[in-house]
């Protein structure tokens, strides 16, 4: 399983899914907050740091993925500001 050095804080298990070897799930906020806490970046510029850098890396089959925590009623106003059906019910 593939780790990003700096956050291991930020782990919070792992993942797997069909085809694929388990993976590494970080907590995207507690990522967000490593980097601010580190000194030197707002917010603003820990999420671009982190989005550029990090979660639009692809490093393979085990490549790590971060977890937004959402209520179910977060999850629908979020799909349905997004206008996408096939994220509906499957």
């Amino acid at each position: 399983m593939k780790i990003f050095v700096g956050f291991e804080e930020a782990i919070v298990g792992t993942g797997v899914r069909v085809g694929s070897p388990p993976f590494v799930v970080y907590d995207y906020q507690q990522c967000v907050n490593i980097l601010i806490s580190n000194g030197d970046m707002s917010i603003d510029e820990a999420v671009e740091f982190l989005e550029y850098n990090i979660v639009n890396s692809y490093v393979g089959e085990d490549t790590p993925v971060f977890l937004t925590k959402a209520s179910m009623n977060e999850m629908e106003m979020e799909m349905d500001w997004l206008g996408d059906p096939a994220n509906k019910d499957v």
